[in-house]
Parts: structure tokens; sequence; C-alpha cells
């Protein structure tokens, strides 16, 4: 881990933003968990890839894609999704770049480089929902995320490991 925290220190010198980029630029492998909050056993489970592809010198277009199928029911579902995200400094905002919502504010991080961590800067509300996620650098080829869904319908704690391909 020490190793990894080294080679990180060097890659930042430069702009935060530009190492950023760089760091999430690429193909990915997702495996994402999906818990009821009060829950120990999974609700779903989902295996996809996302790709982060170079838009313009301070962002990526990220477009993610799989199969997510629920543990109670054994039905699966082919899940897509595509965010802009644009960085900046130390921070990143993500903007949504599908749906109804598209072209909309959805998340905002700041990097907290000594914890390796991107930590919301703002929840996402979604109706009564409120959306908060904690990116997690696990190391120069892997990252978690975790996001808590809460409102008076939903519930939700998902976990996503990616690594890169």
């Amino acid at each position: 881990m020490q190793q990894i925290i080294s080679n990180t220190q060097r890659m930042i010198k430069g702009e935060k933003e530009i190492w950023m980029k760089k760091y999430f630029e690429g193909k990915w492998f997702l495996e994402r968990t999906i818990f009821h909050s009060n829950e120990d056993r999974p609700y779903g489970i989902a295996n996809g890839v996302a790709y982060f592809t170079s838009a313009d010198k301070k962002s990526l277009i990220y477009k993610e894609e799989g199969k997510l199928s629920l543990i109670s029911t054994g039905q699966e579902y082919p899940f897509y999704r595509s965010f802009i995200y644009v960085f900046e400094g130390d921070q990143v905002e993500i903007f949504f770049n599908d749906g109804f919502n598209s072209g909309q504010l959805y998340q905002s991080y700041n990097l907290d480089f000594d914890n390796r961590v991107l930590t919301p800067s703002i929840q996402h509300i979604c109706k009564d929902d409120c959306y908060n996620g904690i990116y997690s650098i696990v190391s120069l080829s892997a990252y978690k995320l975790q996001t808590a869904i809460k409102g008076p319908k939903k519930n939700f704690k998902i976990e996503t490991y990616a690594k890169k391909a």
C-alpha cells in the first residue's frame, strides 16, 4: 500500500484535475451489491462494465452497462447509465448524461488526498429521496463507490467495486 501512495503522490504533483481524469479514464469492470440498509444480505447483485472516455481537457463521459440480478426472485434486468465527470482542481462535478435529467448536476465531490477518497460536497435530492456517495481509491487500478439512498420509500446501500480492465 505504501508503494501505491508513493506512486500516487508522484502522479499528483501536476494539476489535480488532470491526475483524477487520468486515473478514471479507461475501461472498468463493475461488481455492484445492493442492500436494504437495515439488512446484511444482498437485495441484488449487478455485474457490468464502465467506460470513462475523454470529452475534452477536463471532462470524461462515463457509460456503464450490465445486468442486475434480484436475489429474492432470480429475475435479471439490464442496466445502462451515463454521466459527465468534470474535473476542476481537487473537485469533480458529475452531471446526468441521459434521461430527462440530462445536463443537470447529480453530485459534486472534493478530493481528500490524504485519505484517498472523494467526499460529497452536496447531496443529490430526487423528489423525497437523498443520494450520497463516497469514492475510495483502493489502488491505482481499483476504486470503491459506496452510495446511500434514503427517503420515505427508499433505504438502500449500494457498494460498487470497480477494477480497471
